[in-house]
């Protein structure tokens, strides 16, 4: 074997061995020899199967004045995304099965009341009339679903009160409206 052949398969040993050792799991990293921190930290998420956690399969209820379809889907798996995230559950899978169920795997969570209230509850805006003042930014609102009581904080001071109502406007969605398997799972 010629002489430049040898050199170059010890080369290549060398650099393989140097690789072998950055990359191999648990290895404190190569910090004295260069100056240059050469360091890899895997850190391995386990999922659903490993972990344990909570797999619930939501099902769409068609009625007359709500058909369901690709497209009321893909909103109802959005908004479902959406309030998971607010969960913290770390990799949670969500996805469309059929024509109308969703199925949500929340691996680490172990309350399955706190999920299905958290992504099955409908959700809710309210307006509020402000007037020609709107109220001052961190002051309290009395709404028709609650807040502080008059006792808590004074709204008006006067001798008049200028008479007013309110209508509370509470419109449910149709749709995702019952849980149609739920499963806890533990890990293995």
């Amino acid at each position: 074997m010629p002489q430049s052949t040898r050199n170059t398969l010890i080369f290549i040993a060398i650099l393989t061995l140097a690789a072998a050792f950055v990359v191999w799991p648990g290895n404190p990293g190569i910090n004295k020899p260069l100056g240059l921190p050469i360091q890899r930290d895997i850190k391995v998420s386990q999922g659903l199967d490993l972990q344990g956690g909570l797999q619930v399969v939501l099902e769409a209820k068609e009625s007359p004045d709500a058909p369901v379809n690709a497209d009321t889907m893909q909103a109802a798996k959005g908004i479902i995304e959406n309030r998971v995230n607010g969960l913290g559950v770390s990799e949670p899978l969500i996805q469309l099965q059929g024509s109308n169920r969703i199925v949500v795997e929340l691996p680490g969570l172990k309350d399955p009341e706190e999920a299905i209230r958290t992504f099955g509850q409908t959700g809710l805006l309210e307006f509020i009339d402000a007037d020609d003042v709107p109220p001052l930014i961190g002051s309290l609102v009395t709404t028709t679903l609650g807040g502080p009581s008059v006792s808590q904080s004074t709204l008006v001071t006067g001798t008049t009160t200028p008479s007013a109502s309110a209508t509370p406007t509470i419109t449910s969605t149709a749709g995702l409206t019952s849980t149609e398997g739920l499963t806890t799972t533990t890990p293995l």
